[in-house]
């Protein structure tokens, strides 16, 4: 989706046909679908997180990895399933993290965690949450 394509919709909502409206809402319900597709088809796990550590959405990859339910781990922090990340730690930076980690839930293995901040529309470069992609 074009970066601001909702701003323009809404600054023209009150000059628009209902059935214009309805063709803009139903485009952006079949990009939404559409990118819903790509990341539950990835291998590796996408995770969106607030500024917080709390997930706001995972992929049916990082369900997998990390053995979270989904309806259980969104609203959540990350740390409640993944003991042995310290989230004050990874996102005190600011800038992208790319790390190996050791975790023993749901099996003992190595997983390497991608995290990166991403930035608030108004272009002040905070963050307004993190992704995270596991492999």
């Amino acid at each position: 989706m074009k970066a601001g394509f909702v701003d323009k919709l809404l600054d023209r909502l009150n000059r628009v046909a209902p059935d214009e409206v309805h063709a803009h809402v139903a485009r952006l319900l079949q990009e939404k679908g559409l990118l819903e597709n790509v990341f539950q088809a990835l291998q590796e796990g996408v995770l969106l997180l607030d500024t917080g550590g709390v997930i706001t959405y995972l992929n049916a990859a990082a369900e997998r990895l990390f053995g979270m339910p989904p309806m259980e781990a969104v609203g959540n922090p990350l740390g409640k399933f993944v003991k042995e990340l310290d989230w004050q730690t990874l996102s005190a930076s600011g800038h992208t993290v790319n790390r190996d980690v050791e975790v023993s839930y749901p099996e003992p293995r190595l997983l390497n965690f991608y995290l990166a901040p991403i930035s608030t529309a108004d272009g002040r470069g905070t963050a307004a949450g993190h992704v995270m992609l596991v492999r």
